[in-house]
């Protein structure tokens, strides 16, 4: 995936980004499946954990939720109207593509 660094988890986070481009249907929906089986208050406090290891302070959290909905745009480019894509998107390259 190039010269990307993210930390000592660059490795992983590269395989995961890589799976994501063959995710077959019925994996999306096993992954889904999983992720319901996981209770609400044990995954609040580790997405919680997550986010404050990530960012450190609140303004984080608006930037993560960006990067998110960024990736699930570009992810999902095909499936999404243009005014879709922009709505999703469009906070991140507001910011990023004038860099």
């Amino acid at each position: 995936m190039g010269n990307q660094e993210y930390a000592p988890q660059t490795t992983g986070i590269e395989a995961l980004i890589e799976q994501l481009k063959t995710l077959t249907p019925e994996q999306i929906k096993a992954i889904g499946e999983a992720r319901i089986k996981v209770r609400d208050e044990e995954w609040s406090e580790a997405h919680e954990a997550a986010l404050w290891a990530a960012w450190g302070e609140n303004e984080g959290f608006g930037a993560w939720y960006g990067a998110r909905d960024a990736i699930l745009a570009l992810i999902s480019r095909d499936s999404l109207t243009p005014d879709q894509f922009n709505t999703l998107y469009g906070p991140w390259a507001s910011v990023m593509d004038k860099q």
